[in-house]
């Protein structure tokens, strides 16, 4: 049975739910809002010490007099379902609520999510600037283990609002997809109009565990929008502990079917639907089936009705 859930708003309304592909996915909705949003994303990963983890700086994007609405952090393990105990954000001791081991990969690789609102909107609004960099400690959790970190990496993501901001619709997920293949539906209420002004379609996406030899096929309507979803952008190095890619902040939108150099985990989908659209479907598959999308954010102006395959 189809299973169909509607958001109304009074103007845009927008919220994905990956639904089972080959195998039953679990990236869920975390937050949404309709109106004057943004998200910021950003991924941060090093390698740590024999004795303690790595330490270095993550940033969260906003323009001054922004309302913080949720932030979180989400740290990538591998190797262990590890939920973190260690890590400290601006000094503060981080909580996470939850780990979530991706079973399609054996469970090695993970993610845990901590609510870091207090911390993020401290900074974002008493602050002038845009940019707002935040320092990340990983503590013993993050050292060397046989010569492998167990952290792979962080992903900050924030969600606020700004009354310069057109009103749109934005979506939050995390847990994790299927690396042997997953897809979502977003039906809309009415045929999209591609070609109207102010009209789009964007998605970004967190990755751990990814290098360029392992990476993930993203189709939009049964159109390739890239090959090259993964590596480890946001990473100091190609090496264990530093995995990790975000697409958000300062990225540039990554052009169609871009090369690996060029993806950045961060795409305008609207070229792919075509005038009166009446649904995205995005399907997900990593050939290499070890790694790990635990993260992705959408921004949408259109109403839209969310199916679940």
């Amino acid at each position: 049975m189809e299973e169909t859930t509607r958001f109304a708003a009074s103007a845009f309304a927008m919220m994905a739910i990956f639904g089972a592909g080959p195998a039953a996915a679990e990236l869920t909705p975390r937050a949404q809002d309709v109106g004057p949003y943004g998200v910021s994303t950003d991924g941060w990963g090093a390698i740590g010490f024999a004795s303690a983890g790595a330490r270095g700086e993550i940033r969260a994007k906003a323009p001054p007099g922004s309302t913080v609405i949720s932030a979180f952090l989400h740290t990538a393990t591998q190797g262990v379902a590890l939920k973190p105990e260690t890590v400290r954000l601006e000094g503060v001791a981080v909580e996470y609520a939850q780990s979530a081991p991706n079973t399609s990969t054996g469970g090695s690789l993970a993610t845990s999510r901590a609510d870091v609102a207090e911390i993020v909107a401290t900074e974002i609004e008493a602050g002038s600037s845009e940019i707002h960099s935040f320092t990340i400690d990983e503590g013993r959790d993050g050292a060397l283990r046989s010569g492998s970190d167990a952290i792979d990496g962080h992903a900050l993501v924030a969600l606020y609002d700004h009354p310069s901001l057109p009103v749109r619709s934005v979506a939050v997920l995390d847990g994790f997809l299927s690396s042997r293949g997953d897809k979502a539906a977003i039906a809309f209420d009415a045929p999209l109009a591609t070609g109207a002004p102010g009209s789009f379609a964007e998605t970004a996406l967190g990755i751990s565990f990814s290098t360029a030899r392992q990476k993930s096929n993203v189709h939009v309507n049964g159109s390739l929008l890239t090959s090259f979803a993964g590596n480890c952008d946001d990473g100091v190095s190609d090496a264990n502990g530093c995995l990790i890619a975000v697409g958000g902040l300062d990225d540039p939108l990554s052009p169609l079917n871009p090369s690996c150099e060029q993806d950045k985990e961060r795409y305008n989908i609207a070229p792919l639907l075509g005038e009166g659209a009446s649904e995205i479907v995005v399907e997900v598959n990593s050939p290499s089936n070890h790694h790990n999308i635990f993260l992705a954010t959408f921004i949408v102006s259109a109403d839209a009705t969310v199916t679940n395959p």
